[in-house]
Parts: C-alpha cells; structure tokens; sequence
C-alpha cells in the first residue's frame, strides 16, 4: 500500500482517497511474525532477523504522510468504538439553537483506521452510503456525525483536501432564508473552500461527480490537479517494479 500510494503522490494526484478499512495492523509486519510464531522452538533465533525487517506499518504511515491521503471509516449497528479523528472543524450558519446532529447520518457503532494511520493522513471520511428504497444509491452522506461529533464523508473529504480547504460550513434551513421546498428545517448546503454543494435536509447530495476530461471542475481544482478515478486492478500494475504503458501515459492521475 505505501508504494501505490507513494506512485500516485508523485504522479500529482489531488488527492488520494482510500475507500479501505485499516483497522489492522499489517500480519507480516515484525511485531505481528513474532506474535504469530510464539509456539516455535526456534523463535530466540528468529527475533534477531525478524528485527531487520521493515515494518509496512510504518512506511505505510509515512507515504500517508507525505501525500494528499484520505482515510475512511464506516458507521455500522454494533454499539461501540472510540470517536474517529476528524481533521477539520465544522462551522454552522442557521437559527440558534438548531443541532445539525439531528439531521446527519449517525448510527452507534464504528470500524475505524489505527490511529497511526489517522494522525499521518491528510483526511478522513465515511464510507457509509444511503440506499433509495428501491435499493439504489442516488446520494451519499456529505457529513455524518457519530457521539456527537461531525465528521466529512470520504467524498467531502477528498474534496476538502484536493482543494487545501481548511473547514466545512454547514447552512441550516432557515439561515438567510433559506428552505427545502418551503420548510426551514435541516440542512441546506455544506461548503469547504470554494465549492458550496446544496443538500437535502440530512445532508445527502445528488450532486454528480466530475468526471476526468471534462471541464466542470470547481475553479480551485485547475487543469493539472485532476481528479481521476482508477480501478484497483490499474492501481496495482502502477506500483509495480514495470509499470504498464497505460499508467505512464494517458491514463496517468493528474
């Protein structure tokens, strides 16, 4: 993982967000051979040479460190888990007194990233997604909000870091008179940096995603910061000893 990361760092992604849950420790890191092979006679000489080894944890955490990452989380119905780290602060522009926790995506339990991994990464956002009724997914969460804190979706997120953006700001229904089909209730819009994206009362967009090559990308975003959507499959021919032909050239994230 640290080299595609590091591969699509310098290929000049905006940003790279990674739709992964991390929430382990890598099983052939040092720390993790050692614990696996308590019950082998051999282990005393093992540990000298297992103690050589690079550990991927931390080159992992490096590479996060040193491009524009984003990490995920997700929101499920187990109760419990310690509050995710979110890395920017949420503003509010509405009547006083209106909690915007009770109109974003919540639900009491979490699978997050290590910790290390969190505190490297530029952002971090949820994963979770709101299925229509008939099971179709038109929109997904711009914020959600888990034991009362507010955190960016990984699509907020990524947004948020390919643009440098500091915070999100959160307009209320009823801020400036604004309304969702005349009832000023919920949300009305979240902002980060340049980019402003209405929402329904509870934060969900069914605003599209810019797609490469074309040319409706917010103005913060220019020609030579693009952002481009590759299958894992591509991912991985990148960070390869050989590279595939298509990964230098055309297809390449801008």
């Amino acid at each position: 993982m640290a080299r595609i990361v590091n591969r699509l760092t310098q290929a000049g992604a905006a940003a790279v967000a990674l739709d992964i849950l991390q929430q382990e420790p890598d099983r052939t890191g040092p720390a993790s051979l050692l614990q696996q092979w308590q019950a082998r006679p051999d282990l005393p000489a093992l540990r000298d040479a297992v103690a050589k080894l690079p550990d991927p944890d931390t080159e992992y955490a490096t590479a996060l460190a040193t491009g524009p990452t984003v990490l995920s989380f997700a929101l499920n119905a187990t109760p419990g888990g310690r509050p995710p780290l979110c890395k920017v602060n949420f503003s509010y522009l509405g009547a006083a007194g209106d909690d915007p926790s009770a109109y974003l995506f919540q639900l009491p339990g979490i699978t997050e990233a290590l910790p290390a991994f969190e505190q490297a990464a530029a952002g971090n956002g949820a994963t979770n997604t709101l299925p229509d009724a008939d099971g179709i997914i038109r929109s997904v969460p711009l914020a959600v909000a888990y034991q009362g804190q507010h955190c960016g979706s990984l699509v907020a997120e990524a947004l948020r870091v390919a643009q440098g953006a500091g915070n999100y700001l959160i307009k209320l229904s009823g801020a400036n008179n604004e309304g969702y089909f005349g009832a000023k209730t919920g949300l009305a819009a979240i902002r980060s940096a340049g980019s402003s994206c209405p929402s329904t009362p509870r934060a969900r967009s069914c605003s599209t995603i810019p797609i490469p090559g074309r040319n409706d990308l917010p103005p913060s975003l220019n020609s030579s910061r693009r952002i481009s959507i590759f299958p894992f499959s591509q991912i991985r021919s990148c960070s390869s000893a050989r590279p595939s032909k298509d990964c230098a050239t055309s297809n390449r994230v801008r």
